[in-house]
């Protein structure tokens, strides 16, 4: 071709050289690679950030289920090792630089003695062949070399011995040969040479993250491998002291005789010789073992609190500061006139009345802050229920309470928020409410009976909720009237409070056993005693106008309906005062019936139409609001929310300290 001829008669110097077309061809080589370079750059710095942020997503969306299923499998390979071991005893647990979990969870069977004294016969035998091929080779080599050197250069007179050796398998073929394999098994169908902007792969990143010696199952692993070291630990040391304690009983029995009896250890086992299946069957059959409708937390509707940081800071006003406010109303009172009532356009009555109504909230500080708002039971119920029960890491590692109390008024969410807790954390659900017991369980023994199975089986099914309703009447206390008009009250309930004290006291902490109970009058029952037993109260309280505005909303949606205007909602919300988050369902389901759905395309739906529904209905009356203020603002404080007169009370106690201190010395 021409360009050939063109390029030969260059070379041979008949024709001037070309640098203006080499030098442009260079350049844009030059272009091109510097492009495939910057490309190359920027898929390295997104595979990077890739590979961090895929990390993070794993161990947030699946780290605690991996975690949670490989502690699982060393239980059941310590329970496994432990139960096929003659004396019982706890396996040892591989340090971290033994290997850990990943060394333990090895298959690896152990011999007896027979096959190990035939695994050391086996070995020395070899040591022992490998040295006689030794000195066999190093003796004809010697021999090898003699007749070479003797004979020298004869031909045909006898054959030459055949000195070659075996060549031994090559150090770089087991690279080579592993690198070739994982080519084909990884690169081969995936890797394609002629697509220049071909991406990274998602499955091979993962596989890169997870497994390795930095992966992220190695960092899991170690969190889990040190839960299961303070586990044992903890094991052992509780084995330890089960061995002292029956030394100890052996020694009792063989002193005196009139001694007094000790201490009773473990509950006997009631139901011995019993299998698990048929203790379910016998507890879904009594209906103690029920199922409960699936809500979840969210269901609680309820906003936020948006006052609740201004009314905190309304509360800190200093007691000085307070008396300042009243001196200067007093003075208006004192000095008022016709230009001081134009200018508040209020009359000297009104003002007084407003005045005396800010007097006696001073009075009761604490009159709306002691509530919490609904969003804020719903995080206390997922902090204190959800998360420990749900999840074995989180009940094992963090603090949690084995007895929570729901409390407030009538259809204030206290049932949905106990069956939410358990369709979040799939929990069986064992109803122990005083409407519940029945006839046959009339006798302390039938009780004692019902109690054992029912937490027998809630530690065997894990997790589980105890639902106790109305647990006002099971610690019913008092004196007198009182305590018999408690005690009618309560019925049979009042009978299962002994065992249910003895057997709270059996759970052990790894056991995922949570006892939830209902309360719409807590101040009836014995405060110490219920307060020992619960150890965590949520006050599910009355919505205020922003809970009962998005209530209206969501559940009159959830019909499939709708006002069409807003101010309508905001009226019935205005209206619904002092009402509960039940109350306002209900009247909006017998409102939004069936039938009134179905007629919504003929007849819009209007806000009077909820009114009658709704004066039919009781709301919670002063008398009910005082109590359950009372009640919480007289719980410990780890129960409750810190107000100002709390701390007041703290100096005041401090300075009555110091003063009788200095009485005493003066005396002295």
């Amino acid at each position: 071709t021409t360009k050939m001829c063109l390029d030969e008669l260059e070379f041979l110097g008949m024709e001037p050289t070309r640098t203006k077309e080499k030098l442009a061809q260079q350049h844009r080589w030059d272009q091109i690679l510097i492009r495939r370079k910057l490309h190359q750059q920027q898929n390295q710095q997104e595979l990077e950030q890739e590979r961090i942020q895929m990390r993070q997503r794993i161990k947030d969306l699946e780290g605690g289920k991996i975690m949670e299923d490989l502690h699982d499998v060393i239980l059941e390979k310590i329970i496994h090792l432990r139960q096929t071991s003659e004396k019982g005893e706890i396996p040892e647990f591989p340090t971290e630089e033994e290997g850990g979990s990943f060394a333990f969870l090895q298959d690896k069977p152990e011999l007896t003695e027979e096959e190990k004294l035939i695994e050391e016969e086996r070995k020395k035998k070899e040591e022992a062949e490998a040295a006689r091929k030794a000195k066999k080779g190093k003796k004809e080599t010697k021999k090898s070399t003699a007749k070479k050197k003797g004979k020298g250069k004869k031909k045909g007179d006898e054959e030459e011995m055949d000195t070659t050796e075996e060549l031994k398998e090559s150090k770089f073929w087991l690279p080579f040969a592993e690198g070739t394999q994982r080519y084909v098994d990884i690169w081969q169908n995936r890797f394609d040479a002629l697509d220049f902007g071909q991406k990274y792969d998602k499955a091979l990143l993962r596989e890169a993250i997870m497994e390795g010696p930095g992966g992220l199952m190695a960092e899991l692993r170690s969190y889990v491998d040190a839960l299961v070291r303070v586990e044992l630990a903890n094991l052992k040391a509780a084995v330890e002291r089960d061995k002292v304690t029956k030394r100890g009983k052996k020694g009792g029995k063989k002193g005196g005789k009139g001694g007094k009896k000790g201490k009773k250890g473990k509950e006997k086992d009631l139901t011995a010789g019993k299998k698990i299946e048929s203790l379910v069957n016998e507890l879904v059959w009594t209906g103690f073992l029920q199922q409960c409708p699936k809500v979840k937390v969210g269901d609680y509707v309820g906003a936020h609190n948006l006052m609740g940081a201004v009314m905190d800071e309304a509360e800190k006003v200093s007691s000085d500061q307070v008396d300042d406010m009243q001196k200067k109303w007093k003075q208006v009172l004192d000095n008022w006139n016709d230009n001081i009532e134009q200018q508040l356009q209020v009359s000297q009555d009104q003002f007084r009345s407003m005045f005396d109504k800010w007097v006696d909230q001073r009075k009761s500080a604490g009159f709306v802050l002691f509530e919490p708002s609904m969003s804020q039971v719903r995080q206390n119920t997922t902090e204190y229920c959800v998360l420990p029960l749900g999840s074995k890491v989180v009940h094992d590692l963090a603090p949690h309470h084995n007895a929570v109390l729901f409390y407030g008024p009538a259809s204030s969410g206290k049932t949905l928020l106990t069956h939410s807790v358990v369709t979040e954390t799939g929990s069986n659900f064992f109803n122990l409410s005083p409407s519940n017991l029945q006839e046959k369980y009339n006798n302390a023994k039938a009780v004692q009976m019902l109690l054992h199975m029912i937490f027998k089986v809630a530690k065997a099914m894990a997790p589980s909720v105890i639902y106790i309703d109305e647990a006002e009447k099971v610690f019913a206390g008092g004196k007198g009237k009182r305590k018999k008009k408690k005690a009618a009250d309560g019925g049979k309930a009042a009978r299962i409070k002994k065992d249910l004290l003895l057997q709270m006291k059996e759970l052990e902490p790894s056991d995922r056993v949570l006892v939830i109970g209902n309360s719409r009058c807590p101040w009836e029952a014995d405060n110490r005693e219920l307060l020992k037993f619960f150890t965590c109260m949520i006050y599910t309280v009355h919505p205020d106008y922003a809970s009962r505005l998005l209530l209206w909303n969501t559940l009159i949606e959830k019909k499939g309906a709708k006002i069409p205007h807003q101010y309508d909602t905001e009226i019935l919300a205005y209206m619904s005062n002092k009402y509960t988050s039940g109350t306002i369902a209900k009247v909006i389901n017998q409102t939004l019936t069936e039938r009134r759905v179905r007629r919504l395309a003929q007849r819009p739906l209007k806000a009077d139409e909820f009114l009658a529904a709704l004066s039919k209905v009781t709301p919670v009356f002063k008398e009910d609001f005082e109590q359950f203020k009372q009640f919480t603002l007289n719980l410990p404080l780890c129960m409750r929310k810190k107000r100002q007169d709390d701390f007041v009370k703290k100096d005041d106690e401090e300075d009555d300290k110091k003063k009788k201190k200095k009485t005493k010395k003066k005396k002295e």
